[in-house]
């Protein structure tokens, strides 16, 4: 067999053992996914959802731009973020994403709920009480629209307290700001 037969034998190779490893890699991440990423991912063909995964390499160069936020506190932990809308999607759609929603987020411990003029914002988080550690945290705004943000890691409970306290002063500094 010629050399350059040899070389691009070798190359379709390899380009099939890469392609294979990617699809196993997929199917792997689909077979761990938590309840809350099956119902979006079994949302997402519907008419007006969008969804965006954030990970991996385009996770690391965002990764800067998040330092001056709350999320500065568990950027070295994330490994993952899906952001989950719902727009000019129908009222039936709206109400059963809710209802499964909800019912999932039962299992989760929320941290905390907003409501601020229109809007209504709960975090949640998948731990057990006796656990200082959790891997998923998930911002759930049902007002003016439904949304969710998922937020994939290993965190601990004392990143989560340097987030909120970093949360708490630049609602701080905003409020000093507008009252100038």
């Amino acid at each position: 067999m010629a050399k350059g037969t040899k070389r691009f034998l070798s190359s379709i190779i390899a380009a099939l053992f890469f392609i294979h490893g990617i699809d196993a890699y997929a199917a792997d991440k689909k077979e761990n996914l938590s309840q809350i990423e099956a119902l979006i991912e079994s949302s997402k063909e519907t008419k007006g959802v969008n969804v965006e995964k954030i990970e991996g390499f385009t996770l690391k160069l965002a990764k800067p731009f998040m330092k001056k936020t709350p999320m500065a506190a568990i950027m070295n932990d994330l490994d993952r973020m899906i952001m989950f809308s719902m727009e000019d999607t129908s009222a039936q759609d709206d109400s059963l994403f809710v209802d499964k929603a909800e019912k999932i987020l039962k299992d989760y411990f929320k941290i905390t709920e907003t409501r601020k003029d229109d809007s209504l914002t709960s975090i949640y988080i998948d731990i057990s009480p006796e656990e200082n550690t959790f891997s998923e945290m998930v911002m759930y705004i049902t007002k003016p629209g439904i949304a969710l943000m998922i937020f994939k890691g290993s965190f601990t409970l004392e990143s989560l307290k340097k987030m909120g306290e970093l949360s708490q002063q630049m609602e701080e500094k905003e409020n000093t700001m507008e009252s100038k």
